[in-house]
């Protein structure tokens, strides 16, 4: 009997407190799911035997590790919010003789129940959902849908011990902190944090220096390869940047209008100020928690959606003909290539298209200016993927190319405005502008820009090659003849072609020892799946996490509103009973959101489009090199969730009003 008072009483302060408790149970069945869904798509069938499964899985693993981590996080700070509101509560209890012990069995009945009906919702709408969420991630990878449920026992195992262990995790906790509590603290604990706070001067210059050592990488950083390293860096330091800033500067740009008489002597702004300034001490961090998600969701999305848009082009750049294969003898006629290539194709009714056949070489070096250095021991300031062409053999590419040969000394470019160039000691005359360029292997996966450039003859590009040997030893790449080609067909008739071809390309470039004498490149089908499987999948990450990122935004100023209005009832009722009217109250709420509320938006903004800088260098090793692409989808991103964190505020401000003018409970 005793025990079931405890259960009953647990159950009514769970109800009487359900503004509270509601949106935190949700929070946690939401995001429940989203951790089995993740676990279920790593552990269960629903991506088996599909092209980039491996990738789509290494996703869904690291997918579930973040959400374990935010989980654990995000949920024990909600939490503590709400044991913080209960607390003058649990001091009354102790007041009117309830023991601790006594109270400690009713928080333990209230999170076995939140905790066991938490656990029971998400997991079941985790396996309901499960299934949408894996045709998805197959939709964006353009892999074959499989139909059919699936309930994966190991990943609910895996769910039910993590967030088991957050619910005792949290309980302890806030077990330990009553237990140190006396019951005049716990009564006293909703005035905690009523006295103004300092200003922290040396904590906002190190906020200043944080950030602007995280801006700096971003600004800085050209290298892709450096980008992708210092990028977690310049993370962190804005994160820990924000935060000083939040917690002290805000306390200083608040004190800061206090002083401007003509702006706080107003009834709204008066009322807005003063209130933050007391609270500031204990909302700073929940702000600056809010614009870091905010930053995470418009980072994380922008930047995923714009790969997704962007694959096709990043393939066609990667794989400009369906195949191409390069004999060893760079003077090989190609008579028993294309005969292999045609009777491969035959049997299919097709011949190959576009066929192209030249001679080059390819190398990495170092641009500073119009200087292009083969130094391998110094750092580069600009990669550059050179193709080096004799006049002769782009001409036969290019037959309607307009431009004069070049002569002795000069050369034609593409990716340039330079007027002349010098090439490792070798020097030339730019005098014309090539509109294509004819490299075959892209340099964006390491960040390079891709450049070609047509000298006279063979004999100038022979010098070159010289130079490049010279210059990497046996790392040097040796003069080549290239043969591509596109198949005009598609599908499974596609793939069975392609792997004719090589097969019968094998069979006429082996040697007597059965080693193969030619290097292929493609089929650009299977290049195109992997870039979709690569891109789609973070794609579907990215917005997975992203959703979760936004939920726990969208709590997290719920919880700021409700939190605040019942710390402000009082004073506005004091307010009102002084002549201050409904009207005066809206205006003052408005004046407070403006002038807070909004920052958190205003400074993830600011966070994106600095960190844009090296996302657009750290997505280059994906493949992305279409800037304006990046910058339109960044820019969509922020309107979009602009609007929709304006819809939230409407709501929990309105939520605010309720609360202090007295007309929510």
């Amino acid at each position: 009997m005793r025990k079931l008072f405890y259960t009953r009483l647990a159950l009514s302060n769970i109800r009487r407190n359900r503004k509270f408790y509601l949106p935190y149970m949700l929070t946690c069945i939401c995001t429940i799911a989203m951790f089995y869904i993740i676990d279920a798509l790593n552990a269960g069938h629903m991506l088996d035997n599909m092209r980039g499964e491996m990738v789509l899985r290494s996703y869904m693993a690291v997918g579930g590790v973040v959400i374990a981590i935010f989980a654990i996080i995000f949920l024990f700070y909600t939490n503590s919010f709400l044991t913080r509101r209960r607390r003058h509560e649990f001091g009354l209890y102790n007041i009117l003789g309830m023991e601790k012990r006594h109270i400690a069995r009713v928080m333990l009945m209230e999170t076995l129940f939140i905790g066991v009906v938490s656990l029971a919702l998400g997991i079941a709408a985790g396996a309901g959902m499960a299934k949408a969420m894996a045709l998805t991630a197959l939709k964006l990878v353009q892999a074959d849908a499989v139909f059919g449920f699936e309930f994966v026992p190991g990943a609910a195992l895996r769910t039910l011990i993590v967030f088991a262990g957050i619910f005792v995790f949290s309980y302890l906790v806030e077990l330990l902190r009553m237990r140190r509590s006396s019951a005049i603290d716990l009564l006293r604990s909703a005035e905690h944090g009523e006295r103004e706070p300092k200003t922290r001067w040396l904590m906002t210059l190190l906020g200043l220096a944080c950030m602007g050592g995280g801006y700096y990488i971003a600004v800085t950083t050209e290298d892709p390869v450096e980008a992708v390293m210092l990028f977690l860096v310049a993370v962190v330091l804005v994160i820990l940047g924000t935060y000083m800033l939040f917690i002290a500067g805000s306390v200083a740009l608040l004190k800061l209008l206090r002083a401007r008489k003509s702006y706080y002597y107003r009834p709204n702004h008066f009322i807005s100020v003063s209130g933050m300034i007391y609270r500031m001490k204990q909302n700073a961090a929940g702000l600056a928690s809010i614009c870091i998600l905010s930053t995470m969701v418009l980072v994380m999305v922008s930047s995923t959606v714009s790969l997704t848009i962007g694959t096709e082009d990043t393939v066609r750049r990667m794989y400009p003909y369906e195949m191409v294969f390069q004999p060893r003898d760079v003077e090989d006629t190609d008579e028993r290539g294309r005969a292999a290539i045609g009777s491969a194709l035959g049997q299919y009714g097709v011949e190959p298209e576009n066929y192209i056949s030249f001679r080059s070489l390819e190398f990495y070096c170092e641009r500073i200016g119009n200087t292009y250095s083969l130094n391998v021991h110094e750092g580069y300031q600009t990669m550059v993927n050179l193709s080096v062409l004799p006049w002769e053999d782009y001409l036969r590419m290019n037959p309607d190319c307009s431009l004069s040969a070049p002569g002795a000394g000069e050369a034609l470019m593409s990716g340039t405005t330079f007027d002349s160039i010098n090439l490792g000691g070798l020097s030339y005359r730019v005098t014309g502008q090539l509109e294509k360029s004819a490299t075959l292997n892209s340099g964006a996966m390491f960040g390079a820009e891709d450049q070609t450039i047509v000298v006279r003859d063979m004999q100038e590009l022979q010098k070159i090659a010289d130079m490049e040997m010279a210059a990497y030893g046996h790392s040097a790449l040796a003069l080549r003849r290239s043969f591509a080609f596109d198949i005009p067909l598609e599908g499974e008739a596609l793939e069975k072609a392609c792997d004719d071809v090589i097969h019968a390309l094998g069979e006429a470039y082996s040697d007597p020892e059965g080693s193969y004498s030619f290097t292929l490149f493609g089929p650009r089908w299977e290049g195109r799946e992997n870039q979709y499987a690569l891109c789609g999948g973070l794609m579907f990450l990215g917005v997975f996490l992203g959703i979760l990122f936004v939920v726990a935004m969208v709590l997290m100023m719920y919880y700021k509103q409700i939190s605040e209005g019942y710390e402000d009832r009082s004073r506005f009722q004091i307010m009102r009973k002084v002549g201050l009217d409904d009207r005066e109250i809206r205006r003052s709420i408005h004046s407070q959101v403006l002038t807070v509320f909004f920052l958190p938006l205003l400074t993830a903004c600011i966070h994106t489009s600095v960190a844009f800088l090296i996302v657009r260098r750290v997505l280059m090793i994906f493949g992305l090199t279409n800037t304006a692409l990046l910058l339109a989808c960044t820019g969509g991103t922020m309107l979009v969730f602009a609007g929709f964190y304006a819809i939230t505020y409407l709501v929990t401000a309105n939520v605010y009003y309720r609360i202090v003018s007295g007309s929510a409970a």
